[in-house]
């Protein structure tokens, strides 16, 4: 028997390590995407930076993109992030 296993979730400790997932469906009208450049202290490569570091969190960094989330929130327009890393895009 063939058993189906189920992806690992990407979120540890609220943490997104590994992929983010793609938005679900199309986007819903008066609710923006936001896109967060972010990257990852650690990729797990092994080379000179990294040692032997396992791949680290997606954490976001782009001063823009904060700005505006923090626009959105303290407006109260409802919207969805998303992490894109800038090594992986």
């Amino acid at each position: 028997d063939v058993v189906a296993m189920e992806p690992p979730d990407p979120y540890f400790d609220g943490y997104l390590f590994g992929q983010q997932p793609a938005p679900d469906g199309p986007p819903v009208t008066g609710i923006p995407r936001l896109a967060v450049l972010a990257a990852r202290a650690s990729y797990g490569t092994g080379d000179e930076l990294d040692g032997s570091y396992p791949v680290g969190p997606l954490m976001p960094f782009c001063a823009y993109c904060h700005r505006l989330g923090l626009l959105y929130q303290e407006a109260g327009i409802p919207h969805e992030e998303y992490a894109i890393d800038g090594r992986d895009k």
